[in-house]
């Protein structure tokens, strides 16, 4: 999830509508896009599996101390590990993975 951007916000794009779900017991996420899908826009679209979605309204350092903080003692105790971040050009992809 990302929020609209400089184009998008000036030609008055609207945000998707969306939901969160937590499954405690798999300990995993899923995101549900309402309305994006079908041939007039009336099904929504549900993905599953996330460990971690992180909202619009979050900043930089809330990525940051919720997706890569907590791996970082696996980091120094020698586990190999990919971080992969995904966004448009200048979302701070970069400035959230390096803290």
């Amino acid at each position: 999830m990302r929020p609209l951007v400089g184009k998008e916000i000036t030609d008055k794009h609207e945000a998707v509508n969306y939901s969160v779900k937590t499954n405690k017991k798999k300990q995993t996420q899923s995101l549900t896009l309402k309305g994006v899908f079908g041939r007039n826009n009336e099904r929504d679209k549900k993905y599953t599996g996330f460990r971690r979605i992180i909202q619009p309204k979050s900043d930089n350092i809330a990525a940051f101390n919720k997706c890569l903080l907590p791996s970082i003692p696996n980091l120094w105790s020698g586990q190999k590990m990919c971080i992969f971040a995904y966004g448009h050009t200048g979302s701070g992809k970069t400035h959230t993975i390096f803290g």
